[in-house]
């Protein structure tokens, strides 16, 4: 948090937002899509290995294509409830849209900056990009070069407004991820009978907690806070989930 979390702010808020939302409840309907889908992989690895005429070749093996999925397709309906599975997916997109207007709410500002900068650049496209755009393109399709100037405008907005928000998130991310690790490691001591002194009773996790956050601060915004070659393919799905977050809440 102190030195990446500049990176993943939406990610962050996502989780919080999460966990006020009826994290617990979306955790269950996950459960319940995972169950129906190792009932189901279950049952189609007996119908794989199934020889109903004993001739030694799966009965799988033997039929058409279509028939084939016809069949699965009717062993997919058997298998799955239909009512718990629905059940399941709705909690899960309730869900997901009550985080997205909980960031909506939080980023309104990033949002309306965003899309403040697509409309402004919007004219200015037009008129040095247009009219090449426009020659370049057969006349059959020149009505799309509008849309896409829009879009490619939008995107624009879209990247320049977060890169902006991403200055501020940078900071906050350090200043709460060196306090949270000083006083953890404050904690820890006391746990091990190394320190008497608590939280109210010393400044040593302030100066500890401040000097990571100036590091953490220094490494996101002067060094470009890349993460190390070995957790990026850990941390790829959040790079993912950013990137998505980001989308979802500007254009939507």
């Amino acid at each position: 948090l102190c030195f990446f979390g500049g990176r993943y702010p939406l990610s962050l808020a996502a989780l919080e937002a999460f966990k006020l939302t009826g994290g617990s409840e979306m955790a269950v309907h996950l459960v319940v899509l995972k169950e129906s889908l190792a009932k189901l992989h279950k049952a189609n690895a007996e119908d794989d290995r199934s020889d109903a005429d004993r001739d030694g070749v799966p009965g799988v093996q033997q039929i058409e294509p279509k028939q084939l999925l016809v069949r699965k397709t009717a062993l997919a309906l058997k298998m799955i409830d239909p009512g718990v599975v629905q059940e399941a997916v709705g909690g899960l997109l309730s869900g997901y849209l009550g985080v997205i207007a909980a960031l909506k709410m939080k980023y309104a500002r990033t949002t309306a900056l965003a899309h403040s900068i697509g409309d402004a650049v919007r004219p200015a496209a037009s008129k040095a990009l247009g009219p090449t755009a426009l020659s370049v393109t057969p006349p059959e399709y020149r009505q799309w070069v509008s849309p896409a100037l829009n879009v490619v405008c939008k995107f624009f907005g879209m990247a320049i407004a977060w890169r902006l928000h991403g200055i501020v998130g940078k900071v906050q991310s350090s200043l709460v991820g060196g306090l949270l690790a000083s006083r953890a490691a404050l904690a820890m001591l006391q746990d091990a009978k190394l320190v008497d002194a608590s939280v109210s009773d010393t400044m040593a996790d302030e100066v500890v907690g401040w000097s990571l956050a100036a590091a953490g601060m220094y490494y996101q915004l002067v060094k470009g806070g890349e993460l190390p070659s070995l957790v990026l393919p850990v941390l790829w799905p959040a790079n993912v989930l950013e990137s998505w977050l980001q989308w979802s809440i500007t254009l939507t």
